[in-house]
């Protein structure tokens, strides 16, 4: 979570698949939604790791995240799940239907 100077809620990163293939969708007011990949940085054998990085990745599956995300955030702070979960429902709003 991003905080404005006022204490509100200024932006998130979600992140997912840490076991698998660790991917973050990202809101931001002035860039809206981004979806990665994260690139551990892990390289050839008996090389240096490099630092993790975010790379372009557009498959999102937002069912499955939006369940999940749903699934687990009961501990959250009231707040953070409903800034969350209304931005979950706005891209779903705005998502081509198929």
């Amino acid at each position: 979570m991003w905080y404005a100077d006022d204490g509100s809620i200024f932006g998130f990163q979600l992140c997912y698949d840490k076991q698998g293939s660790e991917r973050a969708l990202t809101w931001l007011p002035q860039s809206g939604f981004s979806h990665n990949r994260v690139d551990d940085g892990e390289g050839p054998a008996l090389t240096y790791k490099r630092t993790p990085m975010l790379v372009a990745d557009g498959v999102f599956d937002l069912s499955a995240v939006s369940l999940r995300f749903l699934r687990i955030s009961g501990a959250l702070p009231r707040d953070v799940f409903e800034f969350v979960s209304g931005k979950l429902r706005g891209y779903a709003e705005r998502a081509p239907s198929t």
